[in-house]
Formats: C-alpha cells, structure tokens, sequence
C-alpha cells in the first residue's frame, strides 16, 4: 500500500502543478517578457500585448488541462490500488507517460490562437 501512496502522489503532481501554473499564468503573469517564466515563443515575446495574450490563453488551457489530468489520474490510480508493486508501477509509468501528451498538445492550441489573433510583427489583426 505504501509504494501504492508514493506513486498516487508522484502522479498527481503532475496536474496540481499545471493547474496551479495555469491559474497563475491565466492572469496574465508574469507581466514583464522573461526567458525564464511564462509561455515564450517566438510571437509570444514580438511585444507586451503578446506576451500578456499568451501567458493568459496558456494559463486557462494549463488551468482546465490540469483538472482533467488530475479527474483522469486519480481514476486511473484508484483502479490499480490494491494492485501488485510491479502494476502499480507499470500503470504509474503509463499515467506520467501519458500527461505529457496533453502538455505538449497545448503548444499547438497557444500558437494557434496566436495566429490567429496576431500578425507575424506582433500587430493584432
């Protein structure tokens, strides 16, 4: 039961951290372009309008991707609990695995808004 716990918890940080950097983000911090904090990308740091756009677009995609992977993660956890070390590792190892994909899905959805919303100087269209 005890290795069951450390991996629950392991999984779930994974979605409370999104959650919690896109509940950050989707106010629009940080506020100053940075290369350390926020959603960077090329169209992202053009300008200050940009860049508040896409920390607060990322923020609410981070914000409601970090719900779903923590109902789906915690699902999927409970299902595995009085399991054998050896599944709940290989179900733990499929969960971590397979919340990365939404993460990086979430690139494409910024960008695309980006597009969508900016020209290629950072001008709104």
């Amino acid at each position: 039961m005890s290795s069951w716990i450390f991996m629950f918890l392991t999984c779930l940080s994974v979605p409370i951290l999104v959650t919690c950097f896109g509940s950050y983000m989707k106010r629009g911090k940080p506020q100053e372009r940075n290369w350390i904090l926020g959603y960077r990308s090329t169209l992202s740091m053009k300008n200050h309008d940009t860049w508040i756009f896409a920390q607060r677009y990322c923020g609410l995609v981070f914000w409601r991707l970090g719900w779903i992977l923590l109902l789906i993660t915690i699902t999927t956890m409970l299902l595995c609990i009085n399991a054998d070390k050896d599944t709940i590792s290989k179900v733990s190892g499929i969960v971590a695995t397979a919340q990365l994909f939404p993460l990086i899905f979430s690139i494409f959805l910024v960008e695309k808004r980006l597009n969508e919303s900016f020209n290629k100087d950072g001008s709104r269209k």
